[in-house]
């Protein structure tokens, strides 16, 4: 993968993260309907997805984050359908489960402080 690739691929996994955090915050904050479930299993796909096209694992210094990322996103999709197939729910229907490994929190000041490398060292020269 070319560095600029990596570095877009970077900021687009960054943007799927936070677009993820804030999905999550609502469903948190409203009384984790299934609407908001909905809506993070499709972020969490296309993250999955990312993470499998762009091949991260060959950076040395993100695999180990990345394979984590994976594991829990695979298991929290996993999860989540099997729920969904339990209880068959509605929008506004309350949706939790259990049985996944926890979110890499360390990953996003990673990836942050990764692109900052990249850009001070001069591998990229744009943002």
């Amino acid at each position: 993968m070319s560095k600029e690739l990596r570095y877009r691929s970077i900021k687009e996994m960054l943007s799927l993260l936070d677009s993820s955090k804030k999905i999550y915050k609502n469903y948190l904050s409203d009384g984790h309907k299934f609407l908001y479930a909905k809506d993070l299993r499709s972020i969490n796909e296309k993250i999955v997805n990312l993470i499998n096209t762009q091949k991260f694992e060959k950076d040395e210094v993100l695999k180990p984050a990345f394979q984590n990322l994976k594991k829990h996103l695979e298991e929290w999709i996993c999860a989540w359908d099997r729920e969904k197939i339990n209880k068959t729910p509605n929008d506004n229907d309350k949706f939790t489960f259990s049985g996944y490994r926890t979110y890499p929190k360390y990953l996003d000041k990673l990836l942050i402080s990764h692109l900052e490398n990249m850009t001070n060292r001069g591998l990229v020269n744009y943002e």
